[in-house]
């Protein structure tokens, strides 16, 4: 046992941590009970593509499926987006 001025020396696993994919809020579009990003495709044309969300704070949402790593969305103007694809469906 430790006892008064004995040093100890602890080490605590906390659990693995996994990385996550994240994006900020303002990229994220919600449709009722639905959500989804406009992710960049071939010749620069944004695509709507749903994904499943995660935890989020103040400025970032986790994206838990629909998105992969080194996909690019569109974070500024995703509402002028939503607009110009609600127009042409």
């Amino acid at each position: 046992s430790v006892q008064h001025n004995m040093l100890a020396r602890l080490t605590i696993e906390t659990g693995k941590l996994n990385p996550l994919l994240a994006v900020r809020r303002e990229a994220v579009v919600r449709e009722g009970t639905r959500a989804y990003v406009f992710v960049r495709g071939e010749n620069d044309v944004f695509e709507r593509r749903f994904v499943t969300l995660g935890r989020s704070d103040d400025f970032n949402v986790e994206i838990r499926d629909g998105l992969k790593l080194g996909e690019s969305v569109a974070v500024g103007g995703a509402s002028a987006l939503q607009t110009g694809y609600a127009a042409l469906r």
